[in-house]
């Protein structure tokens, strides 16, 4: 692997350095050494782990180039045997962070990039979009053994007016209708669940089913679509969100708001509401009192929510 090689080429120049003048020095050279080994490698994991998604395993390279694989593919055991293929797409500051992107397999830049929480996305030769939910039966058959002859179709549906496909009714639908920041699934009578993005809640529902205790908006989403939540406050928070932002609603019926991918939302969801942060009574959609823990971001979300701010 890659952070293999970093890893050796530091041990090499630093045991040179460190215990070729004396003997006595080699035990402690050595340990330094070791650690030192372990920090490249802890830090390339680090770097790489936080562009992985959902069915997609990532690897950056020398260059600072993101590789991008379908999770458990043969692409990815070969690229970790043998390093990178002289074959290959590059997409140059196509990924996040405008990071230069690169594949082995044609379409996994695309599948990898349409990705959403709880959905996993794959990308098939004719350019359609296959999506799935994260860890389903269906995903599993679909890279086994290919493209089902059942399924269904949404010409020109998907993000860019791109060809859905889904094996699950009502997938389709669930994946377009999920905003940062949450998971949403479709029921069979055709009505919205809304999950945080890694609640225990999503967790219960996707292994056990629709709990029998949950509160229902009748006609409250897009498009009149009725709603139902597990945790209170899960459905206005939705609501509220929009791109680039992540919004969570207290007991007591504040909102906050967070950048996507914050620290301040990583800890919020962690540990709970933080004693220090900025409260604006009443400035929210319908008046809703509003709470930020970064200074601005209140401004931010209301100005893209066109408030004018």
């Amino acid at each position: 692997m890659k952070q293999t090689i970093v890893a050796v080429a530091l041990v090499a120049g630093l045991s040179c350095t460190l215990g070729c003048t004396s003997n006595s020095n080699k035990s402690v050279a050595g340990n330094e050494v070791t650690h030192a080994a372990a920090e490249v490698t802890a830090q390339y994991d680090q770097v790489t782990a936080q562009y992985d998604r959902d069915g997609f395993a990532t690897r950056m390279d020398q260059r600072g180039h993101l590789w991008v694989f379908y999770a458990d593919s043969k692409a990815l055991a070969e690229y970790d045997s043998k390093g990178a293929p002289a074959v290959h797409n590059v997409r140059p500051l196509a990924g996040p962070d405008r990071i230069t992107m690169k594949e082995v397999e044609e379409g996994t830049i695309n599948a990898y990039l349409l990705a959403k929480p709880g959905f996993v996305t794959r990308m098939d030769q004719r350019g359609h979009l296959w999506v799935f939910y994260t860890g389903s039966k269906a995903l599993a058959e679909y890279d086994s053994e290919g493209a089902p002859a059942v399924h269904n179709v949404r010409p020109l549906a998907g993000p860019d007016r791109i060809t859905m496909k889904e094996v699950e009714e009502g997938t389709i639908d669930a994946y377009l209708l999920a905003k940062p920041g949450f998971v949403t699934r479709m029921d069979q009578r055709g009505h919205l669940w809304v999950f945080y993005t890694g609640s225990k809640a999503l967790a219960e529902y996707d292994s056990e089913g629709a709990p029998a205790v949950h509160n229902v908006r009748p006609l409250a989403g897009p498009d009149r679509i009725t709603m139902k939540e597990v945790e209170e406050g899960t459905i206005d928070a939705y609501l509220q969100a929009i791109s680039g932002f992540v919004t969570r609603m207290d007991r007591r019926g504040h909102l906050w708001v967070f950048h996507a991918d914050s620290k301040a939302l990583a800890e919020y969801d962690s540990k709970g509401a933080p004693a220090v942060h900025n409260v604006r009574p009443l400035a929210g959609p319908d008046r809703i009192t509003m709470k930020e823990v970064d200074e601005g971001t209140i401004d931010a979300f209301l100005k893209a929510k066109g408030y004018g701010i």
